[in-house]
């Protein structure tokens, strides 16, 4: 993951920020810095928010500065590491190779389940050799096509 934000993610956050910026000074109250977030895909809970704040010294509202880092620190990884992460879980054996009837088994089975035809036709384009194991560049090529759906 990479350790600094895009330009393309600062101006998100920056037309975020300056559209609950009401009176245009640059700062957002405490309150509406949780709408900030909520409004940029994060989920704090009120405790969070509050030692957020806590550890900026309880200002009474927060500036764009301060709302970039943590911004920065709350950031989601990019998919790249979250399919990397996801590769990692299903690789128990850590060999590089994911087994194919393993992860079918945990598709159909565990969290948001899909349906067996719909696995099928997953593990059919990411085995593509049919030999029973997914390499991490099929999972991933697979997983970045799944993933616009």
């Amino acid at each position: 993951m990479a350790d600094q934000p895009s330009s393309d993610q600062i101006e998100e956050w920056k037309e975020a920020f300056q559209l609950f910026d009401k009176d245009g000074d640059g700062k957002v109250t405490q309150e509406e810095f949780g709408t900030v977030l909520r409004a940029l895909g994060q989920n704090p809970t009120q405790a969070e928010i509050k030692q957020i704040i806590k550890e900026l010294g309880g200002p009474a509202q927060v500036d764009f500065a301060q709302f970039s880092a943590i911004m920065q620190k709350r950031k989601k990884p990019d998919l790249d590491e979250q399919i990397k992460q996801a590769f990692k879980v299903f690789d128990t054996k850590n060999t590089g190779l994911i087994d194919v009837g393993e992860l079918k088994h945990i598709l159909v089975s565990v969290g948001e389940r899909l349906a067996p035809d719909e696995v099928d036709t997953i593990l059919k384009e990411a085995d593509a050799d049919h030999d029973g194991k997914i390499n991490f560049q099929d999972f991933q090529r697979v997983m970045k096509v799944t993933s616009k759906a």
